[in-house]
């Protein structure tokens, strides 16, 4: 199940913070007026929708061939996430399931082992870092996104 929550005062949900990635918002000058350029854009039918179709088809085709595997990451007990951070039971087994999703979406250039599970390379830990460093931040800082973005 996937689920996506938005809210202004993450600290109200304070256990389901502990469950979800969280992300900050770009409140940046030049990421309003990126959307505001896209939202004239598609209002006036200047937009590239048909480009937009094809990249969201490409995407879907894409995640159909991916198959149920079961995979195994050697890597798991070297993870060291910071222990200041909320929830850091939860916030270890989030971060080895990504991971796990990272090696799934990578299944056709991993190497499997004798019983046929996927293994996790030091690539698919990379890039999972990359994604989720943000999100494993705002679970340590003591501000939260708009307020981090400020200052």
């Amino acid at each position: 199940m996937a689920s996506i929550c938005a809210t202004t005062h993450g600290q109200i949900y304070e256990d389901n913070m502990s469950r979800m990635f969280i992300v900050a918002v770009d409140e940046s000058l030049e990421q309003t007026q990126n959307i505001i350029a896209y939202q004239s854009k598609a209002a006036s039918g200047i937009a590239e929708k048909e480009q937009e179709n094809e990249a969201k088809e490409f995407l879907q085709n894409c995640i159909r061939m991916l198959k149920p595997q079961k995979v195994i990451n050697p890597y798991a007990d070297k993870i060291k996430l910071p222990l200041q951070a909320h929830k850091i039971r939860r916030l270890h087994e989030l971060f080895l399931s990504f991971v796990k999703q990272v090696t799934l979406i990578n299944q056709y250039n991993r190497n499997k082992d004798q019983q046929g599970r996927l293994i996790t390379e030091p690539e698919d830990l990379k890039i999972a870092v990359e994604i989720m460093f943000d999100s494993i931040f705002l679970k340590v800082d003591e501000l939260d996104g708009s307020l981090r973005q400020f200052f």
